[in-house]
């Protein structure tokens, strides 16, 4: 019998043979980005699509071919390395799967793209949707991997990279690679799947070796194996091939989705599908005789046990669950509980009684409850229980119980009469537990809480004495802390004030109530040293290798600063816990100024005094004791070296007084109102004669800004900046002096920007932070060389900052340095 190749399941099983969407780009795809959708969709080709036809294909195979050959793939589009020429079939022409199988014989392809009578693509065949398609499992089973199997396997060592693989599946057309060890065991495999899987990676195919990415374990399989078990476990692992191993381990062959359809003999599945179309038909025939005969008999018989046997069933159902939930329930009770009929037979004893009693049920179920309880005592008790529940409904009460090994313990007992549906009494029920626990701690309880009663009595009087001593030890520190003559301030954990005393309140203009509850850092603490003290007050807390002595300034309500040296002690709680610290310090505040005021004097006397003096005495020496005649050329140049060094030391005197008197306020400012260029004017034309000697071009943009300041010390500051500009200067550069309006940083208020700009050999950063210090010079050499006293900047410092002003540098080292301040303009 032939089928027709319009036979509606022949039709079914090639239609699900078809892919409907299978995997398209365009031709402008670039082949690094086709290869990852591949890797992405676990696809085994790629079909170049422009505008719904099919342009060209691109396979796990090129691409093998394509790195095996060395290649690059970046920024290559698909187009250049696709086969144009592709095998296709019509859609009407998708008819029967024999047909199908023996069109990809011819064509010796592994995939076969579906088209319109227009060439639009509708689907894909491919070698595996064919094998999942064919319902084969008959033919399957009857044939081994033996028949299948492809002998010639491709082999590499281990220490093989993956781009010799390429190489070897290229030049012997093959889908895998079997990677073996020195034996040649096989240890793993490499496919076309993987080299897709490593380019979408970007893996390195030279430098990568076999054995760092092949596919292991091996799923290995055995010749005498059935095709149906190798189609089985390729289904179950999502995988296309298997290795084929002898039963000592040995690498005898591998088989492939294509080794297994090209096994398949066409005709034998037409056959097959014919001969079980028959069967079909003809069980179906008989079925239907059997069936129409059995139904009339069975109709009125089901009619009449339908209705029985729901009944029953409901019934049984019922029962059982009851049965099961109880049993259950009892097994899950903490309690032991033990049925019996009327004359005590043990009829159930559930497992929390097996490890009470230590008696299993199978040991115990249809012996007498008298038997398992040995003791003479517990036999008549419970005899009399027996005889008490006949006559009433339940009894509770505490006896002594034996268990199997002898040992005895105290149990709470409740018993309970049964009874069946008619009320008839049929059993007995108890349950029990063991009290030994619960009696032994209601001894301690009692025993503990006469202890506690007692010592509860000792403690009100211990504590009551303690308060009273406590209380009085509070009066005399709290009148000692008030009284002292020493700032006095405690801190919680979080650094809130909770205790400040009347000296510390009277040194910073403070009431209690501003102060308790506050932050100590962010209210005494100056903004620059916030961050030090409340890292020194959590390592206190933290730390017990922490000195316990510090100094810092704290604030005033007037905003002037006090030196404090502090001596702090950790306080704690009653379980032992830090809970924060009290503080007793002094005003060290006049010896902290003139400790400082002595180290800067004794720096000046041992740096600056020391060098011009040492000048003058040695010319003098040398010109008095007549080892240089006077009126000789080197006697002038002795005696003008004296005089320079004389000059430097009056101007450092002057300075040091000048710094001292503006430090301590005793320098008033004689503020009226002038013109900008009335300044800038006259400080030019005291430097324009000594900067054209020096080869420098000193330029003034001045637009003439009315300000209400001291012009005499603007003076002074202008003079020291650009008397420090022109020394430091080389020729033939330009100073600029530019003033302009602009609007203070502070509180945008309108000020007043001066700026001196030159172009001199500029300061290093980190000098730059502190060039307005006392004595600081950029180079220790420049005091020699120029004359300075390192005291002019600081000068100029306090002269802006008396004005509320402020000051500052700008520098690039190799550059220049441009020295800016800003005043408000009233």
């Amino acid at each position: 019998m032939s089928t027709d190749s319009r036979d509606p399941h022949s039709h079914a099983f090639a239609g699900r043979a078809v892919i409907s969407a299978p995997l398209t780009v365009t031709p402008e795809t670039l082949i690094d980005d086709a290869i990852a959708r591949m890797h992405q969709t676990q696809a085994s080709c790629v079909l170049i699509i422009d505008q719904q036809r099919r342009v060209g294909i691109f396979t796990e195979r090129d691409l093998v071919r394509l790195v095996a050959s060395g290649q690059p793939t970046a920024d290559v589009v698909i187009a250049a390395v696709m086969t144009q020429q592709v095998r296709t079939i019509l859609a009407d022409q998708v008819k029967d799967t024999p047909s199908l199988f023996n069109l990809m014989r011819q064509y010796q392809v592994r995939h076969l793209p579906v088209v319109d009578n227009e060439g639009q693509l509708q689907g894909m065949i491919t070698q595996q949707s064919l094998r999942q398609a064919l319902k084969t499992t008959t033919l399957l089973k009857f044939k081994s991997v033996a028949e299948a199997m492809e002998t010639q396997v491709i082999c590499t060592p281990q220490s093989s990279s993956v781009l010799q693989v390429a190489q070897l599946m290229a030049a012997h057309t093959v889908s895998c690679v079997v990677i073996t060890e020195r034996d040649s065991q096989p240890t793993g495999i490499i496919t076309e799947r993987d080299i897709v899987q490593f380019q979408s990676l970007g893996i390195d195919v030279h430098q990568t070796l076999a054995q760092t990415v092949m596919s292991t374990p091996l799923l290995p399989i055995h010749p005498y194996d059935s095709l149906w078990l190798a189609h089985q476990q390729m289904t179950q692992h999502h995988v296309r091939r298997l290795v084929v191993c002898a039963p000592t381990g040995a690498l005898v062959g591998v088989i492939t989705q294509s080794s297994i359809l090209q096994t398949l003999n066409p005709a034998e599945i037409q056959q097959l599908v014919e001969l079980l179309q028959q069967e079909l038909e003809q069980l179906r025939s008989e079925n239907q005789i059997l069936l129409a005969a059995k139904n009339r008999e069975l109709e009125q018989a089901q009619i009449r046990l339908s209705e029985q046997l729901a009944a029953e069933q409901i019934e049984k159902n019922q029962a059982e669950t009851h049965i099961q939930f109880q049993a259950g329930l009892l097994d899950a009770v903490a309690q032991a509980v033990i049925a019996t009929d009327l004359d005590g037979q043990i009829l159930y004893w559930n497992r929390f009684a097996e490890s009470l009693y230590g008696w299993f049920a199978d040991e115990v179920v249809g012996r007498s409850i008298l038997e398992i309880i040995p003791a003479d005592t517990t036999r008549e008790q419970a005899t009399e229980i027996m005889t008490y529940l006949r006559q009433s409904e339940q009894w509770s009460g505490e006896i002594l119980v034996q268990r199997q090994d002898g040992t005895f313990f105290p149990a709470w007992v409740i018993g309970s009469p049964i009874y069946d549906h008619r009320d008839a009494l049929v059993g007995f029920v108890g349950v029990s537990s063991d009290i030994s626990d619960r009696k032994r701690i209601e001894t301690e309880r009692q025993q503990a809480e006469q202890a506690l009663q007692q010592s509860y009595a000792d403690l009100e009087a211990r504590v009551e004495a303690r308060t009273a001593d406590l209380r009085q030890a509070e009066q005399r520190w709290r009148s000692l802390l008030d009284n002292v003559h020493l700032a006095v301030v405690g801190l919680d954990f979080d650094g809130k004030v909770t205790y400040a005393n009347p000296f510390l309140l009277n040194l910073t203009d403070y009431t209690a109530a501003e102060v308790l509850g506050q932050d100590w850092f962010s209210k005494f603490v100056p903004t620059s040293q916030q961050s030090l003290v409340k890292k020194y007050f959590q390592q206190l807390l933290s730390q017990e290798d922490t000195s316990l002595t510090c100094q810092n300034p704290i604030l005033t309500q007037s905003g002037s600063q006090r030196i404090i040296a502090w001596n702090n002690t950790v306080l704690h709680n009653g379980q032992d816990h830090t809970i924060g610290t009290m503080s007793i310090g002094e005003d060290i505040t006049q010896r902290f100024a003139i400790e400082r005021m002595k180290a800067e004097f004794i720096s000046v006397v041992s740096h600056e005094l020391r060098t011009p003096l040492t000048a003058i005495h040695g010319g003098l020496k040398l010109l008095a004791k007549g080892l240089v005649p006077i009126q000789s050329e080197q006697g002038l140049q002795l005696l003008r070296l004296a005089a320079e060094q004389s000059q430097r030391l009056v101007r450092l005197v002057n300075d040091i007084l000048e710094l001292e008197r503006l430090a301590s306020g005793k320098s008033s400012l004689h503020k009226h109102l002038f013109n900008t260029q009335e300044l800038t004017g006259q400080v030019a034309d005291l430097f324009r004669l000594t900067a054209k000697q020096a080869g420098i071009t000193l330029k003034v943009s001045d637009p003439g800004l009315a300000i209400v300041a001291d012009s005499d010390r603007l003076n002074q500051v202008l003079t020291n900046l650009i008397d420090n500009a022109i020394k430091f200067s080389p020729a033939d550069t330009t100073i600029w002096l530019t003033v302009e309006s602009r609007e203070s940083m502070i509180d945008n208020a309108p000020a007043i920007l001066f700026r001196l700009r030159d172009q001199g050999r500029g300061i290093p950063p980190e000098k730059c932070a502190i060039i307005f210090d006392r004595f600081v010079q950029v180079d220790a050499s420049d005091s020699r060389e120029k004359g300075g006293t390192g005291l002019g900047l600081t000068i100029c410092q306090s002269i802006i900052e008396q004005h509320s002003g402020s000051i500052w540098v700008e520098s690039t080292p190799g550059e220049g340095s441009c020295f800016c301040f800003s005043l408000p303009v009233s």
